[in-house]
């Protein structure tokens, strides 16, 4: 070992020279500092975790030499050992240092004088700024080490001799390796498979997540560390090319394995440095400056930091693959061969000990169609493949070409399969395994396919496949959420569920590939329908390149115009795409994100569903409005209370067209009974507000309109932390508004009954004052920024005259942000734009705003000049915040 810190000999420290621990420190960090800089030039992080660990064992030992030098205690009496990541001399910039130290036992100097020995070298690392864990055992105490201690079992596996002396450490090292005998050593790897059994179940470990903890996920740092445990159990030794030669791995896989630990620890290093602590998160932000300062370009319209993150998916894969065969034959019994004879269609395979095995690998070799069949077998007997089988055949699965026609058995076979609601897990350990890309390979373009926001939590390929589980689970599922249940009735009305399935499947093969999706997409599908000679290729083509507009209508158009449902039923034509189109939109956005699924969603689907399956089964031929409202007039008085047919009638005389039209019968009615008497108010300002268990609020108010009047209400609810969904306007003859708003609470707040009363309260309580001097807006204490300035889009205003027939539409994409409902809406009112309706569609960082608007003479806005100034303004506002 050299004498001093390492890493450049010519700068080497002389330990005889310096006695205050201030000086090597010094040099440590300037070391360290040469240390980044090698790394910021190289991205090499299995080098750099190396080279600090290094320099680290340097440290210590000068640490260890100075107690030696002060005559406190001799080299024999004490040995120092590196365990766990230090031990693997992977240690990351900022990563804690784990150290065992061995006191010698039949050692002359006093064991109180080695203790304090020990004392004086943790004090020196502490008041260097080392976040130290440490262990102390003496030869006896391995020998008692219990089988239930599993934290100190994990930690001395990784033993690494730092300073001290040899012979002790040979005995530390017989008594390691003998403890490690067999019980112990098939206990151990049972209990690290337990470990990452319950990782798995855990979401925040998903290997997919978009900003994934690159340790604890499923396929990060804690499966490498997995798979070097068993490899050190099993074979005594950690070093891949040892194991190789060994061949418990062969020598693809020892490749992947090193390739995958540089890349992660290249990434985990860069997280230490740029973050300046340890921090294992890799968040968007993160991300963004990592493929910058790595030099992922962007290429093809795929960004260079979803480049970053798609090698960084791909690495993880072949970790978790690796990881989840490697372990789970290290922890099969090993029982008497069983053989069971099956009808198999893969050639060369048997059962053995209730698992699937290739017996026969040069007759599995002849055909690689058996490449698939053998998952299919195992589909069809419920028979597992081994964790072996599996292992072979993801070694394999780059090398292989599986030709398929449209006569092809395996097309008939994988539909099975894809349909089978039954089976959730086959399509997704096909994908895993690299299978699912041989039969579609166009599937290969969405693997591992990052997509660079806050909406999406997983990959496309892993959104794909989570979007399949979701359909085949509203299938099966007996008790499921009550917002699922219209889902699951329409689905079991479907008897043909292929072309939806595909459709699921396909929906977005076309991402990743720059441009439209929806189009790329539908040309991709195509093919594929072809290839596999699929009778629905026109319903599943229609369903790819249509698969935007459900949520589009329902989200961003104002569902109660039938002007909107005939443009839409046009598109549609019949009640079998309906249906195939609003199950494909579910799961489509269930799949997105664990949280954005919810009751508002559900009820704005479902309301568009049966407007425009009454449109398709009984179209509204209604052409004349006068006889149209006065139908709708007749059901409103039959769901009347508190009204006679004079007073009602007197109410009449005051409304517009767009009452009775955006709104139902029941909700005039209602409207009617508690805020009118005749056409008079019954109070100045009232309203009311009513909830639902799942935090969606409905508000009415009814009060004489002013300037401003909407704003205050948006004013009251934003300080009540409180969100707009939707908001429609009315406004009678006599200067009454009617104004009906959904609401819900902020997102992260999970509030129950008493929680939500609460709030009902505090948003009365601003809306009583809403016509006073009392009233206070509470908005100038609030900041108008958006704190995730890391997806800062490019803001689009567009103003559309078709949609409609009486409105003009106005629809404001941007970042998200507090108050910019607020700030769009006081330029509409001070551009005097009457606003009828407003709907608000959030996509966690981002907004879609749609706006139903007329001028204040009742007319749609179709001068270019005042739609150019109308959007300059609106721009203006988003970008300033004011």
């Amino acid at each position: 070992m050299n004498q001093g810190l390492r890493l450049n000999t010519n700068k080497t420290l002389n330990i005889q020279k310096f006695k205050n621990l201030n000086v090597y420190k010094k040099r440590f960090d300037e070391i360290q500092i040469q240390i980044k800089s090698n790394f910021l030039k190289n991205n090499n992080g299995f080098e750099t975790c190396k080279h600090i660990s290094d320099s680290t064992d340097d440290l210590v030992s000068a640490i260890f030499r100075v107690q030696i030098n002060k005559k406190a205690l001799k080299k024999s009496d004490l040995l120092i050992c590196a365990i766990g990541g230090y031990g693997r001399r992977q240690l990351a910039p900022y990563s804690d240092l784990d150290i065992l130290f061995v006191p010698a036992k039949q050692s002359k100097t006093p064991y109180k004088k080695i203790e304090n020995s020990i004392k004086e070298i943790l004090y020196a690392l502490w008041d260097m700024g080392f976040k130290v864990g440490h262990i102390i055992k003496d030869i006896i105490d391995f020998k008692n080490i219990s089988s239930d201690d599993h934290v100190t079992q994990t930690s001395i596996l990784d033993y690494r001799k730092i300073y001290g002396d040899e012979a002790l450490f040979k005995v530390v090292r017989n008594e390691i390796d003998s403890y490690f005998k067999s019980d112990t050593k098939n206990n151990f790897i049972k209990i690290k498979s337990l470990e990452r059994q319950k990782r798995l179940i855990n979401k925040r470990n998903n290997s997919y997540l978009l900003e994934p903890n690159i340790k604890e996920c499923i396929g990060g740092l804690r499966d490498i560390n997995i798979l070097f445990w068993i490899f050190k159990t099993k074979k005594n030794t950690n070093e891949l090319s040892k194991i190789s030669k060994k061949k418990f791995i062969s020598k693809s896989e020892s490749y992947k394995i090193k390739k995958s630990l540089d890349f992660i620890l290249t990434i985990r290093c860069y997280l230490h440095y740029l973050s300046k602590r340890p921090n294992e998160r890799l968040t968007f932000e993160l991300q963004k400056i990592i493929s910058e300062k790595m030099n992922y370009k962007t290429r093809n319209s795929t960004l260079g930091v979803e480049r970053l993150m798609k090698h960084y998916f791909l690495q993880i894969k072949n970790i978790k693959n690796l990881a989840n065969f490697i372990v789970a034959a290290s922890i099969l019994s090993d029982k008497d061969p069983n053989y069971l004879k099956k009808d198999f269609i893969t050639a060369g395979i048997s059962i053995e000990n209730s698992y699937i095995v290739i017996e026969k690998k040069k007759i599995f070799l002849n055909n690689y169609e058996n490449f698939f069949k053998i998952f299919h077998d195992s589909y069809k007997y419920k028979v597992p493949l081994h964790p072996n089988t599996k292992r072979f055949i993801f070694d394999w699965s780059k090398k292989i070409k599986i030709n398929l026609s449209p006569e092809s058995r395996l097309n008939k076979l994988f539909i099975e399969i894809l349909t089978d609601s039954n089976d959730k897990f086959t399509l997704e350990m096909l994908n895993d395994i690299g299978i699912l890309s041989k039969i579609i390979p166009e599937f290969k373009n969405i693997l591992s396919q990052s997509q660079f926001d806050r909406y999406h939590v997983y990959t496309v390929d892993q959104h794909t496949l989570r979007a399949i589980y979701f359909l085949k689970k509203i299938k099966t599922e007996k008790n499921i959420q009550k917002n699922l249940v219209f889902a699951k009735s329409l689905l079991n009305l479907i008897s043909n569920k292929v072309p939806l399935f595909f459709a699921v499947l396909l929906h977005d093969i076309g991402k990743g590939l720059g441009g439209n999706h929806e189009k790329k997409g539908t040309r991709i599908a195509e093919k594929i329908s072809k290839r596999m000679g699929l009778e629905d290729k026109d319903e599943i083509i229609w369903l790819v390149n249509n698969h935007s507009i459900y949520s589009e209508f329902a989200f961003n158009k104002d569902i109660e115009d039938i002007s909107v449902i005939k443009k839409f039923v046009q598109k549609v034509n019949t009640i079998d795409r309906l249906k195939f189109l609003y199950l494909l939109t579910v799961v489509d956005i269930h799949a997105v994100n664990d949280d954005i699924w919810n009751d508002w969603k559900s009820i704005l689907l479902q309301k568009l569903y049966k407007k425009c399956e009454k449109e398709i089964i009984t179209p509204d031929t209604n052409s004349q409005l006068n006889k149209k409202i006065n139908t709708i007039k007749k059901e409103v008085m039959q769901n009347l209370i508190t009204h006679s047919e004079v007073s009602y009638k007197k109410f009449c005389s005051i409304t517009y067209p767009s009452f009775w039209l955006l709104q139902t019968p029941k909700k005039i009615a209602s409207q009617i009974d508690n805020f009118f008497k005749g056409s008079e108010k019954i109070k100045d300002i009232d309203f009311s507000i009513s909830f639902q268990n799942s935090g969606l609020f409905d508000l009415t108010i009814v009060a004489n309109d002013r300037r401003n009047f909407l704003l205050d209400v948006i004013a009251a609810v934003i300080s009540s932390d409180m969100n707009v969904l939707e908001a429609r306007i009315f406004t009678l003859e006599n200067n009454t508004v009617v104004d009906t708003f959904k609401l819900s609470v902020k997102e992260n707040l999970k509030l129950n009954i008493n929680d939500l009363e609460k709030k009902k309260k505090i948003l009365g309580e601003k809306l009583k004052t809403l016509n006073t001097k009392n009233f206070k807006k509470n908005l100038a204490d609030k900041q108008r920024q958006n704190n995730l300035k890391i997806f800062d889009r490019k803001t689009t205003i567009t103003i559309d005259n078709n949609s409609s027939k009486t409105y003009t539409i106005i629809k404001v994409s941007t970042n998200d942000r507090d108050f910019l409902l607020y700030d769009i809406l006081m330029v509409l009112l001070e551009k005097e734009i009457v606003v009828s309706t407003a709907k608000i569609s959030t996509f966690v960082d981002y907004i879609e705003d749609t706006f139903y608007v007329r001028n204040i003479f009742g007319f749609k806005i179709i001068k270019s000049e005042e739609i150019k100034i109308i959007k300059r303004s609106i721009r203006k506002q988003i970008l300033s915040g004011n």
